[in-house]
């Protein structure tokens, strides 16, 4: 014959351990004394004829339908995801043109080139560090830290 726990036995039978202890003090569950640490034993079939006569007074009640399946700090509000996609949008339009703006330069002398490349190549480090930077905490940031990673990409641009 198995038998269980307070613990066991409250996550069995959707009881919380409180409301079992209560059963057992008030005669309606019965118990076998613990060792050690463990207060009690229940048997499995005085716990299943228990829940069977009086369940339905201590089952606990579900809240999964109150409950929200994201806390508000957990995620990025649509706007906020928006601009940042928008932003990250303009940022790769940016390089791109940057990049085409490049390309004809290549036939210009080395000095000119590598000024050219050099300050275009410290812009392209910049926003790529706050893209990756956007990109790590894009899903754990809250409003306040989108806006401000918008903002610091429009100052860089």
């Amino acid at each position: 014959m198995k038998k269980y726990t307070l613990y066991q036995a409250s996550k069995y039978s959707k009881i919380s351990r409180y409301k079992l202890e209560q059963a057992i003090k008030e005669g309606l569950l019965k118990c076998v004394e613990g060792k050690r640490n463990i207060k009690c034993f229940i048997f499995e079939d005085e716990l299943n004829g228990f829940i069977k006569a009086h369940g339905d007074q201590y089952v606990k009640e579900s809240n999964s339908r109150n409950k929200p399946l994201v806390y508000a700090e957990d995620f990025v509000l649509k706007d906020t995801h928006v601009k940042i996609i928008e932003e990250k949008n303009r940022v790769i339009d940016v390089l791109e043109y940057q990049n085409r703006r490049i390309l004809p330069l290549l036939d210009r002398s080395d000095k000119e080139k590598s000024d050219l490349v050099k300050e275009h190549h410290d812009k392209l480090k910049e926003v790529r560090s706050v893209a990756f930077e956007a990109l790590k905490i894009a899903s754990t940031f809250s409003k306040k830290d989108g806006e401000n990673l918008v903002k610091r990409l429009m100052q860089i641009l």
